[in-house]
Formats: C-alpha cells, sequence, structure tokens
C-alpha cells in the first residue's frame, strides 16, 4: 500500500471539511504549500480514487478553508526491530565495507 493511501497517513474528512495528514506534513509544512488550501492541493495531486475525490469535492468549494490536523507519528515505524541494549545474550550483525 502507498504512503498516501493508508488511513494512518492521509485522511478526508468531508463532513467536518478536514484533512488529517501524516505529521511528516507539518514538520516539512513549507515544501508543500504555504496555507492549508495549499497543501490539500498539492496533496490532493498524489491521491487517488474515492480519497482524491473527496478532497477534490472540498477544494472545488473554494469560498471555504480545508482544516488541517495531524496524525501522532509512530516512530516505531522506523525501527526494523526493537534493540535492548545491555543485554549479555544480544547478538549483533556486523556488516564491512571495503573501498576498492
Amino acid at each position: 500500500m502507498a504512503f498516501l493511501e493508508d488511513e494512518a497517513n492521509v485522511r478526508v474528512d468531508v463532513a467536518s471539511r478536514t484533512l488529517w495528514l501524516s505529521q511528516i506534513f507539518n514538520w516539512f509544512s513549507k515544501d508543500f504549500g504555504e496555507d492549508a488550501n495549499a497543501v490539500a492541493t498539492t496533496v490532493c495531486g498524489w491521491l487517488r480514487g474515492d480519497k482524491k475525490a473527496a478532497l477534490e469535492e472540498l477544494l472545488q468549494q473554494g469560498n471555504r478553508k480545508v482544516g488541517l490536523k495531524y496524525f501522532a507519528y509512530d516512530w516505531s515505524t522506523n525501527s526494523a526491530r526493537s534493540l535492548s541494549f545491555g543485554d549479555a545474550d544480544t547478538e549483533t550483525e556486523s556488516s564491512s565495507c571495503s573501498i576498492m
């Protein structure tokens, strides 16, 4: 599943005119637009299917702003496995690089 298709990263709430986004969009907000509608327009260009249609519907009502809210970021997705430091039983893998 693509990042933007996951409801944990992007959700369009038509009833409340709210676009829910991953915290990444907040951290790097200047990369996506100057205001909420600009961010929504940028994101809409990357969506497809029902989610895209719902966001397009909100954006076509140009006289009203789209609200932005952000999901809490799940840092556990950055780790392939959880490491416990200080355990004598913990195995570590090592790799080496050689420059030729």
